[in-house]
């Protein structure tokens, strides 16, 4: 109930939203996973990220067609993402490599 820390909050997930919806536009990804020292804050800031999600949405009905907050997920906090992202990512940079 503090004013700052809800405050804070606000901006955390409005800057979590803002980065899927980077991500989501330049990449097309099905689902965006949150991991690391954002996954340790649990549901409470996976919902405030989809709200903030759902808020930027309803300000553009393309935004609204793509269905941002839908994709959001969280690992759990013992997920290594980090490394399991770099794993992904270097399989497919590989694959493609070999396809060519």
């Amino acid at each position: 109930g503090d004013p700052h820390a809800v405050r804070v909050r606000a901006e955390v997930a409005d800057g979590v939203a803002f980065a899927v919806q980077v991500l989501v536009l330049t990449a097309d990804v099905r689902h965006v996973v949150l991991g690391g020292g954002v996954a340790r804050v649990g549901t409470p800031l996976l919902d405030a990220v989809r709200d903030a999600t759902d808020r930027r949405a309803q300000r553009s009905p393309f935004l609204a067609t793509l269905g941002i907050a839908d994709r959001i997920r969280l690992a759990g906090p013992d997920v290594p993402v980090a490394p399991v992202g770099a794993a992904v990512a270097a399989h497919q940079l590989l694959e493609a490599l070999w396809r060519s």
